[in-house]
């Protein structure tokens, strides 16, 4: 608690300057309103941008002061949650908590960081805006100054002796051009007195952005010494959990539990050799009975290469008697011929049984 008080400390100065401020517009409003009125639409913006960046960077340190309190009331010893999605600068190291806290601590320091400076960005626009407003209307002001100063110049030489005195002319003129000198006076005034009050909220947001990262490396490491501890007092229970006598003993009851597993599985261990051995000697016979009928297709083949030259040799000794009958007698025509029919009969019954085989 102690911390979260001081760095509530840190939230009060800017909180003091901004009263401080009010009180001194209140004071010399007057003042204040007839420089606001030079050129109060430009004036307006200006103004509009200061309170914005204003509201914002006090946001952010309020966004910052609520995950410091987070921390505070969350130690490493404690903290058993998910990591909140409503903490965007403190999700990364509750993320590596979350996970066991494996990997190297820097990672999501650096992402914090990362997350801080992102938050700064917009105040820096803002105050970057400022001082270009106040250029803005610095230069418009000299502008139309320079423009009034041209025209005195252009028209006192034309002046008629009767028309009016020629000191009242002059000054006519030189208070337009004096007025617009305001006009760039006020707005150059209001814009860089912006950007200051823009700075100095700045410098106070990573004054207390700082104070809540020092805490948050504070955080990490307790987490890690606490981690460590963990890990020893469960490293020296595991070593009295495993002494020299309890280790042994252990030791006996699995011998005797493998024992009893090897008698109980003997049976088993007999019947699956017998079975290996006797599907060894069926493929042996199946080996051999793949060798015989080799051998008898090798039979069957050379009986019918010899059925294939019985048949040929019969259709050649039918052709030569068909010739010889051609050149006979009568009688001798018809018992060649039937000869013949005999021998086509043979050969188509041995041509048959050659394809059927």
């Amino acid at each position: 608690m102690l911390a979260a008080q001081r760095f509530l400390l840190f939230l009060l100065r800017p909180l003091i300057t901004i009263f401080v401020l009010v009180m001194l517009i209140g004071i010399y409003f007057p003042s204040f309103l007839s420089v606001f009125m030079v050129n109060p639409w430009l004036n307006g913006v200006i103004l509009n941008i200061t309170l914005l960046g204003i509201g914002m960077l006090i946001f952010q340190m309020f966004c910052v002061y609520k995950e410091f309190k987070y921390l505070e009331k969350h130690h490493p010893q404690k903290l058993r949650i998910f990591p909140n999605p409503d903490l965007p600068f403190s999700f990364p190291i509750l993320q590596w908590y979350q996970s066991g806290m494996n990997i190297d601590v820097q990672l999501p320091l650096a992402q914090c960081e990362k997350r801080l400076d992102q938050r700064l960005r917009f105040g820096q626009f803002l105050a970057g805006a400022l001082v270009f407003s106040g250029l803005l209307g610095t230069l418009w002001g000299l502008s139309q100054s320079i423009i009034v100063m041209a025209d005195m110049f252009q028209n006192v030489f034309t002046i008629e002796p009767g028309k009016g005195d020629f000191l009242m002319v002059i000054k006519d003129y030189l208070s337009g051009a004096l007025s617009k000198m305001g006009l760039a006076f006020s707005s150059s005034l209001l814009g860089l007195g912006g950007s200051v009050l823009l700075h100095f909220f700045l410098m106070q947001l990573r004054t207390i952005q700082g104070q809540w990262y020092d805490q948050m490396v504070r955080w990490a490491q307790d987490s890690l010494n606490h981690k460590a501890s963990l890990d020893l007092t469960r490293r020296v229970g595991l070593e009295e959990t495993f002494a020299p006598d309890v280790m042994l003993s252990l030791l006996n009851k699995m011998l005797m539990s493998l024992d009893g597993f090897s008698v109980s599985h003997k049976a088993q261990l007999q019947r699956c050799q017998d079975l290996t051995e006797c599907f060894l000697s069926f493929s042996t016979k199946v080996q051999d009975l793949s060798d015989l009928m080799k051998a008898q297709h090798h039979i069957l083949n050379k009986w019918a290469q010899e059925q294939m030259s019985s048949r040929h040799a019969l259709e050649v000794m039918g052709s030569k008697l068909e010739d010889l009958g051609f050149s006979g007698d009568e009688a001798m025509r018809q018992a060649l011929t039937k000869i013949a029919v005999c021998c086509e009969f043979l050969a188509k019954h041995h041509g048959h049984d050659h394809v059927s085989s």
